[in-house]
C-alpha cells in the first residue's frame, strides 16, 4: 500500500511540482504522439487525484491525533485537585487548541483539492466509454467507473460531516481554554465537570470519524493506485 505515514507527508506544493515535472517528462519524450499525450494525460489525472486522497487519509490520522492531545491537555487542566503550574498548563491547552484548528484546516484544504482533482478524471472516464466501439468493454469500464465513483462518494460521505464536528469541537475546546483564562478555580473547574465529560464523549465520536475517513481513503487507494506507484512503494527486502 502506498500510503504515506504522517510524519512523511508531502506539501500540497510538493505533490503539485510531482505531477508538473511528470506529465512534462511524459511529454519531452513523446512529443509526436497525440493519442499517447492523451491518455498518459488521463493516467496522470488518475494518480493526481489519488495522492490527494493518500492526503486526505494523512491528515485524518493527523486530525485524530491532534484532537486527542487537545481533550486531554484540557482534562488535565480540569481534574479535580489540580496541582500542576497553572500557567504553563493553560498555555499548553491553548498551544493543543492552536495546533488542532491548524489541522482542521490542513484537512479541510486536502478534501477541496481532492474534490477538485476527481472532476476531470470521472469527466474523461465517461467521455472515453461513450467513444468506445466494443459493447462488451464498454460495459465493463462502466461498472468499474460506477464502483470507483461509489468508493469515492464515500469518502465524500464520510469526511464532509467529519470536517463539520472538527470545527464544532475546536470551537467548545477554545471557549472553555477562554473561560480558565480568566477564572481558574476549584470552584470554576467544578462548574465545567459536565461539559468536559460531553466534549470527551464528542472527541470519540470523533476518533470514529477520522477513523471512518482512513478506511474509506484506504479503500480507494488500493483499488485505484497506479501498479507502478505501488511496486515502488514496497519495502526493499
Amino acid at each position: 500500500m502506498r500510503l504515506a505515514t504522517a510524519g512523511a507527508r508531502r506539501t500540497e506544493h510538493d505533490v503539485k511540482l510531482l505531477h508538473h515535472n511528470m506529465v512534462a517528462a511524459l511529454a519531452l519524450l513523446l512529443p509526436g504522439c497525440a493519442l499517447m499525450s492523451t491518455e498518459n494525460k488521463s493516467l496522470a489525472q488518475v494518480d493526481d487525484l489519488v495522492s490527494w486522497i493518500e492526503r486526505v487519509h494523512v491528515e485524518s490520522e493527523l486530525s485524530r491525533d491532534k484532537t486527542d492531545k487537545a481533550y486531554t491537555a484540557l482534562q488535565t487542566l480540569t481534574k479535580p485537585g489540580f496541582q500542576g503550574d497553572a500557567v504553563l498548563a493553560h498555555a499548553e491547552l491553548l498551544r493543543a487548541v492552536d495546533l488542532a484548528e491548524k489541522q482542521a484546516k490542513d484537512l479541510r484544504a486536502s478534501v477541496r483539492m481532492m474534490k477538485e482533482s476527481s472532476a476531470p478524471v470521472f469527466a474523461r472516464w465517461a467521455r472515453d466509454i461513450e467513444a468506445m466501439a466494443t459493447p462488451e468493454l464498454k460495459k465493463r469500464s462502466q461498472d468499474r467507473m460506477h464502483e470507483t465513483r461509489a468508493r469515492y462518494d464515500a469518502i465524500v460521505k464520510a469526511t464532509d460531516p467529519t470536517l463539520a464536528s472538527f470545527d464544532g469541537f475546536n470551537r467548545t475546546l477554545r471557549d472553555h481554554a477562554l473561560f480558565l483564562g480568566h477564572d481558574f478555580n476549584p470552584s470554576a473547574v467544578a462548574s465545567l465537570s459536565s461539559d468536559v465529560q460531553k466534549l470527551g464523549q464528542t472527541n470519540r465520536d470523533l476518533a470514529g470519524n477520522f477513523a471512518q475517513c482512513m478506511k474509506t481513503t484506504r479503500e480507494y487507494v488500493d483499488s485505484a493506485a497506479l501498479p507502478m506507484r505501488v511496486e515502488a512503494a514496497r519495502p526493499q527486502p
